[in-house]
C-alpha cells in the first residue's frame, strides 16, 4: 500500500515507485489523504480535527508494548500526537506567548508554513498534481484499490511537520473555502488521472471525515465538478464496488436534495460495471436540509406525506438505478417505508444481497409503511 497527500514530494514519490519495474507491480492499494494546507491567517480561525479514538488507542498501545511510534507500517511515516509528543518541550517562552490559546498553533514556522502553502499553490498552478497522479496511474498496472481517506500515515507528513512545526489540515471543512477547493482539486486531479491511466481499479472507498467529530464528508458536487472533457466521457470499467460516505450537505449552500441527488448519479454513471454499492450519510441524513436542531419529522407538526420533498435519500430513492447492482448497503438515514421500498423494487431483478443499518422509517408507526410492510413487499 502507498499512502500520499497534496505535496509535491508525495506526489512524485508516488509516481517514481510506480515507474520502478519491481516496485511498481507490487503496489496493489493506494491511499489518497485529504491532507492540505490551509492559508496562514485561517489556523487561527478554524478548528483543527479531532483526533479518532481509535487512534489514540492504537497510539497508547504501541507505547504500553515499548514500541516506536514512528516505526509505522510498511516503514511509511506515521504522524504524532502533538498534545503528547510535545506539550513536555514548550519552552517557557512559548508557553507565555499569544499561541496559548491556539495549542494546536505551537511550534508553527510562519515563514516555513507560507513557503510549503506557495508550494502546494505552484503544484496546482502548474498541473503537477494531474501529472504526478497520471504517471503513476499508468503504471500501477495491479493496483486494484483506492481509498480516499483522512490518514495521517502518509508518506511525506511528518517531514512537512519537521518542516513548518505542526501538522496540515487533516479533513476537509465546509468552514474554509479554499479547503473546499483543495479537496475538490486533489478529487479532479485524482479522478483525471485514472481517466489517462491503466490502473485497473476494482474498489474505491471515499471515506474522508466519517471518524473525526468537527469535520465535512465529501459531497457529490465535489466529485463531478470542475469537470473536463476527459471526465465526461470518463467510465472505468473495472470498477465493480463502491463505498461512500457523503457529507448530507454540501459546500453549495444552495444546493438541494435533487441537486445532491444528480451529482451522485453523475458520478455514479462512470462506473457502468457497478455490483457492490455502499452509502451512508454523515452526518445523518434526518432533517430538511437544516444546518442544527432536530428532525423535522419529530415535531408536532410535521406533515408525514411532505417529508420525501427534502431529505438526500428521499430523492435518491426516486432518481437512482444501478443496472447491475447485486448488493446494497444503506446507511443512518431516516425515510418513508414506500421511499426504502421503491428504491429496492427497482433493483430486485438484479439484487441478491440488503444491508440495512441504522435507518428509521419514519411512518413505521402505520399500517403501511412499516418494517414487517417492508419485508414483505421486497420478499
Amino acid at each position: 500500500m502507498r499512502r500520499v497527500m497534496l505535496d509535491r514530494r508525495s506526489l512524485e514519490a508516488l509516481a517514481g515507485i510506480a515507474e520502478h519495474p519491481t516496485l511498481g507491480p507490487c503496489v496493489q492499494e493506494v491511499e489518497v489523504s485529504t491532507n492540505h494546507l490551509l492559508p496562514l491567517d485561517e489556523l487561527h480561525t478554524i478548528e483543527p480535527p479531532s483526533r479518532p479514538f481509535s487512534e489514540i488507542m492504537a497510539w497508547a498501545d504501541r507505547r504500553a508494548r515499548g514500541e516506536d511510534e514512528n516505526d509505522a507500517e510498511e516503514g511509511e511515516e506515521e504522524a504524532i500526537d502533538e498534545e503528547t509528543e510535545d506539550e513536555g518541550n514548550i519552552s517557557a517562552e512559548e508557553a507565555d506567548s499569544d499561541d496559548d490559546d491556539y495549542p494546536h498553533l505551537r511550534g508553527l514556522d510562519e515563514t516555513a508554513y507560507r513557503k510549503a502553502f506557495d508550494n502546494q499553490e505552484e503544484l496546482i498552478r502548474r498541473g503537477d498534481d494531474i501529472k504526478h497522479l497520471t504517471r503513476a496511474m499508468q503504471k500501477l498496472v495491479n493496483c486494484s484499490t483506492i481509498r480516499i481517506t483522512d490518514d495521517n500515515r502518509v508518506w511525506g507528513l511528518r517531514r512537512l511537520q519537521k518542516e513548518i512545526g505542526i501538522l496540515p489540515q487533516r479533513c476537509l471543512t465546509f468552514e474554509s473555502p479554499k479547503s473546499v477547493e483543495l479537496v475538490r482539486q486533489m478529487l479532479h486531479a485524482l479522478f483525471a488521472a485514472l481517466a489517462e491511466g491503466n490502473t485497473p481499479i476494482d474498489f474505491l472507498e471515499i471515506t474522508s471525515g466519517s471518524v473525526i467529530d468537527n469535520a465535512n464528508r465529501i459531497s457529490p458536487d465535489m466529485l463531478v465538478k470542475p469537470t473536463s472533457a476527459a471526465l465526461d466521457n470518463f467510465r472505468l470499467h473495472t470498477l465493480t464496488t463502491l463505498s461512500l460516505i457523503l457529507d448530507s450537505k454540501s459546500p453549495v449552500h444552495s444546493a438541494t436534495a435533487i441537486n445532491w441527488s444528480y451529482d451522485l448519479i453523475q458520478f455514479l454513471d462512470r462506473f457502468p460495471e457497478l455490483s457492490d454499492f455502499r452509502i451512508e450519510f454523515g452526518y445523518r441524513d434526518e432533517d430538511r436540509g437544516s444546518l442544527s436542531g432536530s428532525p423535522e419529522w419529530r415535531s408536532s407538526g410535521f406533515n408525514r406525506t411532505d417529508y420525501a420533498t427534502y431529505t438526500r435519500f428521499s430523492k435518491l430513492s426516486q432518481l437512482l438505478f444501478i443496472s447491475k447492482l447485486e448488493i446494497v448497503h444503506l446507511a443512518t438515514f431516516d425515510c418513508t417505508g414506500m421511499e426504502l421500498a421503491l428504491f429496492l423494487l427497482r433493483h430486485q431483478s438484479t439484487l441478491q444481497d440488503i444491508h440495512l443499518d441504522a435507518i428509521v422509517l419514519i411512518d413505521s408507526d402505520g399500517e403501511i409503511g412499516s418494517w414487517l410492510w417492508l419485508l414483505k413487499k421486497i420478499a
